[in-house]
């Protein structure tokens, strides 16, 4: 992570091919499962019930009631269960009683269509059946539906900067503090942590 941010990979890549660089940049730069993985699998780190809270506190639940945070057992990239990849989530973390299955994008108003979301309760119900399955839908903006009859909630990824730069100013082990300034760094290289239309919360307009 660090060798990509600080600009170690492109120089290397230079060095072979001129138009590399700019082509990794992009691929970093704007690429969603990289950033899911950078925040992800690095909140998966930390102990006890914290990651879980963090995610918690940044979600909008829009069915279903908010469960409790626990610690997570395992931390799942990209699983599929059933053998299909098109099904997969992009994450998921299990705890003691819970599946939470995570559908994250990147891009103004790209959200999982309900094609997308309604596969995956179908298929997180076959390979979790004895637990609490909570659906979280990660965007950048917009609203996902979702099937009915689940617990699902929208997590912005402003939110999810806001909450990580709440937690540093907490009191933490020195390695979590580390994780979480890694978290932090990853989504302010994606213009996040400033004031943006993004980071505001939706209105309604109603005309008479």
């Amino acid at each position: 992570l660090h060798a990509t941010l600080r600009h170690k990979v492109t120089r290397h890549l230079g060095q072979h091919c001129s138009e590399a660089p700019a082509a990794w940049r992009a691929v970093v730069d704007k690429n969603e499962d990289i950033l899911t993985s950078c925040v992800f699998e690095r909140l998966a780190y930390l102990a006890g019930e914290r990651p879980l809270a963090i995610l918690f506190r940044c979600a909008t639940f829009v069915q279903g009631v908010p469960p409790t945070a626990e610690s997570i057992r395992e931390s799942l990239p990209w699983p599929h269960p059933d053998g299909d990849e098109n099904r997969e989530p992009d994450w998921v973390f299990l705890t003691e009683s819970m599946a939470l299955i995570v559908e994250a994008k990147w891009g103004r108003d790209n959200v999982p269509s309900l094609v997308q979301l309604t596969d995956q309760v179908r298929v997180s119900a076959v390979a979790w059946p004895s637990r609490h399955r909570v659906h979280l839908a990660v965007v950048q903006s917009g609203r996902p539906a979702f099937p009915p009859s689940i617990t699902a909630a929208v997590i912005r990824w402003a939110s999810v900067h806001r909450e990580v730069v709440r937690e540093l100013d907490r009191e933490l082990p020195a390695h979590e503090r580390r994780i979480l300034d890694d978290v932090r760094e990853v989504l302010e290289r994606r213009g996040l942590g400033g004031l943006t239309f993004d980071s505001l919360p939706d209105l309604t307009v109603e005309f008479p």
